[in-house]
């Protein structure tokens, strides 16, 4: 972060002093982001095989984000969208770091844990980073005070297929703790049971004051593993076993909570970070694989099943129990809004794209005009604006697509099977009307990092 910009923040938004100690306490922030997790692979949000209660109880204390998208079906880009409330194009992050890269988030974006440390918070990431492999680009150069986990996903180590395709060497998996190395390799299986322990400890340990504490979790991404408490009791395979164990520890974390009365004033945050894998050279096709919910394909597509993904929020106070809201949201929105409920401004030399939430939660409509932008890579694919999809037609070898533009309407065909645009040449015109006056509005674009 800018020396400047973070002198300007903190002198907006001032540590805790002795004169307000009677002020209310900010909220406390919780967010559990989940890793190639797919829409339905929640019971809260369909599924019958595997079982998550805690995360179930969750969604009927505070809402269901039913319409809730990234801009990128991968990792690396969301979780920069999360961190910095900018659309992932506006940052460089549009690709997936490996352990080879040497970039990452930028030093001047301003981040989430940057702000709300200005703001008095304890700050702390127990997971999997994935915004940059070396130790200039660690959590801890970016506003969290600690940082137990993974630099990267948990397959890109000297056993990966893609090292034997390309020839890198990436050596055993390491697991960190803040500048240094814990453990080589880590031990997959205890990963998701050592992070939310470090979040409980950290969470007691700092009771008295506010905390940020971001959870990224490694599962259920490949390599797949689970503690043998887990593994062998889903229905739904070793994919589901994880899954089961991250909402075993979700509920231990929500206890915790509640334990040191800090259950009412804490906003809880769950979520994936792009759909499920569907296919791939480590998973036997036998094997129960992620599930998109009614939505088509998966991880790696702009398709509705690649995009959106499960939300929860609980926000005591704020959101009504039992909420189900299908107002088309989008990841930079929880930065907006997180960063709001902690009192802190936005950062102001740079845009914004995430919108407050709060207000939808008190029942008043967001603007009807917002799109959302769709990529792969620095590729516009897509854009969706209200129920309206409009999609590049996939190139087939041999085979021209027509037409070159696809459009779909999400509310009456959520899984994207029926073409319309010919049916509705206008909408297709607004909507290329519109992406290419976001393309104009972004002006020069930084560098992909890679």
């Amino acid at each position: 972060m800018r020396p400047v910009l973070l002198a300007l923040v903190t002198a907006a938004v001032p540590l805790l002093p002795a004169a307000a100690a009677d002020a209310p306490r900010p909220p406390n922030v919780v967010v559990v982001l989940a890793d190639d997790l797919g829409y339905g692979d929640l019971g809260c949000f369909g599924s019958q095989t595997i079982r998550t209660p805690n995360l179930d109880a969750l969604a009927r204390a505070g809402a269901k984000l039913t319409d809730f998208s990234v801009t990128h079906p991968y990792c690396t880009p969301t979780r920069a969208a999360l961190l910095t409330g900018r659309h992932p194009i506006r940052t460089g992050m549009t690709r997936v770091l490996w352990p080879h890269s040497q970039d990452g988030l930028d030093e001047s974006e301003v981040t989430l844990a940057e702000l709300l440390k200005a703001k008095g918070y304890a700050t702390a990431c127990f997971g999997k980073w994935h915004l940059g492999s070396t130790p200039d680009r660690f959590p801890t150069k970016h506003g969290f005070d600690e940082w137990f986990g993974m630099p990267w996903p948990n397959d890109q180590d000297d056993t990966h297929f893609l090292t034997k395709k390309n020839n890198w060497n990436w050596g055993p998996l390491p697991l960190y703790r803040g500048g240094e190395v814990v453990e080589k390799p880590a031990k997959r299986e205890t990963l998701t049971e050592r992070y939310f322990a470090e979040a409980n400890r950290f969470i007691a340990a700092n009771k008295a004051k506010p905390f940020f504490v971001y959870v990224p979790t490694s599962m259920p991404h490949l390599w797949l593993a689970a503690t043998e408490k887990f593994r062998g009791k889903s229905k739904h395979g070793l994919y589901g076993d994880t899954i089961e164990e991250i909402d075993h520890h979700v509920g231990e974390l929500l206890a915790t909570l509640k334990k040191h009365d800090l259950e009412q004033n804490t906003i809880v945050v769950f979520f994936s970070d792009n759909g499920p894998v569907t296919s791939h050279p480590q998973l036997d096709p036998k094997d129960p694989k992620g599930s998109a919910g009614p939505f088509k394909l998966g991880k790696g597509t702009t398709w509705e099943g690649g995009v959106r993904v499960p939300c929860v929020v609980r926000w005591p106070g704020v959101v009504p129990a039992g909420t189900e809201e299908k107002t088309p949201t989008v990841v930079m929105d929880l930065f907006a809004t997180l960063a709001k409920a902690a009192g802190c401004p936005l950062p102001k030399d740079v845009p914004i794209d995430g919108r407050d939430l709060a207000p939808l939660f008190a029942g008043k409509p967001l603007a009807a005009d917002a799109a959302l932008y769709l990529y792969k890579s620095e590729t516009l694919e897509a854009v969706r604006l209200g129920t309206w999809k409009l999609k590049a037609a996939e190139k087939v070898k041999g085979k021209e697509p027509a037409p070159e533009w696809l459009l779909f309407d999400l509310s009456t065909d959520p899984g994207e099977a029926t073409d319309v645009s010919e049916k509705f040449p206008d909408r297709v015109k607004e909507l290329r009307t519109r992406m290419a006056a976001w393309k104009q509005s972004l002006g020069t674009l930084p560098k992909p990092k890679v």
